[in-house]
């Protein structure tokens, strides 16, 4: 099994990293977030899924409130890896999984507790972009395993992410092409 555990400033390119690798690997790749059970807990107080700089301010200080209570949004991430990993028990086609995480302290902790990697998707863009939260603010304060720089158009980065799978010997479920448009496309 290979897991990963994700970061980069906000419009860095996680997401559709993730999802261009998904497409390499097929079903046999998740994404999960230590922020998806804090979102669903911030809907029961109002907030009405806006990612402007105070709700992000919001989700950021109620997941610290929570891993300080309980460690909730790290104990949720070991539950759903032990889910998944249930699933393959007998395989020899392991899971990729990545996990979406921006505080230094809790990517050291999922690192050590799950064997993973850190992985950071950089953007200078969206790295230069104002921040109203500490999560946000030291995605750059941790010493990361791999470094993809998004630095070119939807089409190199979707070749960062054919070559990621590669050089990670990920199971390559489609072979693929890159289309115009930078999507990946099953041949």
């Amino acid at each position: 099994m290979s897991i990963y555990i994700t970061n980069g400033a906000p419009g860095s390119g996680k997401t559709t990293f993730e999802e261009n690798v998904k497409a390499i690997v097929g079903d046999n790749c998740y994404i999960l977030s230590t922020i998806t059970p804090i979102k669903e807990a911030a809907k029961l107080f109002g907030w009405d899924g806006t990612k402007d700089l105070e709700s992000r301010k919001f989700l950021s200080e109620l997941k610290d409130l929570l891993t300080r209570y309980n460690n909730y949004p790290f104990n949720y991430i070991c539950n759903k890896v032990k889910e998944i990993q249930s699933q393959y028990y007998g395989f020899s086609n392991f899971p990729t999984i990545f996990i979406d995480c921006r505080e230094p302290q809790e990517i050291k902790k999922l690192c050590d507790a799950l064997d993973a990697k850190s992985l950071l998707i950089r953007r200078a863009s969206a790295e230069n972009s104002e921040t109203s939260n500490h999560a946000d603010a030291e995605v750059l304060n941790y010493n990361y395993d791999i470094v993809i720089e998004n630095d070119g158009d939807l089409r190199d980065f979707a070749y960062k992410a054919i070559n990621f799978v590669k050089q990670e010997r990920l199971y390559e479920q489609y072979k693929v092409s890159v289309n115009l448009f930078g999507e990946i496309e099953k041949e």
